[in-house]
């Protein structure tokens, strides 16, 4: 059963475009305008050989119609499923909206990423209550952060890879 890694934040941040990086190809429609992304888009890849679910997911916000509301439900019904959760920001911005915060309180373990650093206009970290919190830089665009990225998924998901020659349980059953 391949790891489920959701990649979440507010609506116009880049996951869209942060997750066909990861990919390398063009899986998620990307548009400059926030709300493009209605329903959670999955991809299956590998990451370090190991086999992932990236879930590409509606922008979180307070919903301004039904659609939006429930693209938002079925976002964070798959961050309550995640083995994984990438948070996503835009560079220098600041997030202090109460969806932001509400998720990085339910997933403190979350993978913190600043997009879109080509365009940065301040420092890269995120504001939150006060206190900064460093993030990982990415640029869908020139691939700037990507392979970072990408390692930080792997050793998020295997802290510690097996052994050459030792037996890897793919399934309960196996296990």
């Amino acid at each position: 059963m391949p790891w489920r890694v959701v990649v979440a934040g507010a609506p116009n941040v880049g996951k869209s475009s942060l997750v066909n990086a990861i990919v390398g190809y063009q899986r998620s429609i990307v548009y400059d305008r926030p709300g493009t992304t209605r329903d959670a888009v999955v991809v299956e890849t590998a990451i370090d050989g190991w086999p992932v679910q990236l879930i590409d997911t509606a922008g979180i916000r307070a919903a301004t119609d039904a659609i939006e509301a429930a693209g938002g439900e079925r976002a964070r019904s798959h961050l309550a499923h995640a083995d994984l959760v990438i948070l996503v920001a835009e560079a220098g911005r600041n997030e202090s909206e109460e969806e932001y915060v509400k998720i990085l309180a339910e997933h403190p373990h979350a993978l913190r990423v600043a997009n879109k650093c080509d365009l940065r206009r301040g420092p890269g970290a995120i504001g939150l209550g006060g206190q900064q919190a460093p993030l990982l830089d990415t640029s869908s665009v020139t691939g700037e952060g990507i392979a970072s990225l990408i390692e930080g998924i792997a050793w998020r998901l295997v802290p510690e890879a097996p052994l050459v020659g030792e037996a890897v349980p793919f399934t309960e059953r196996q296990a």
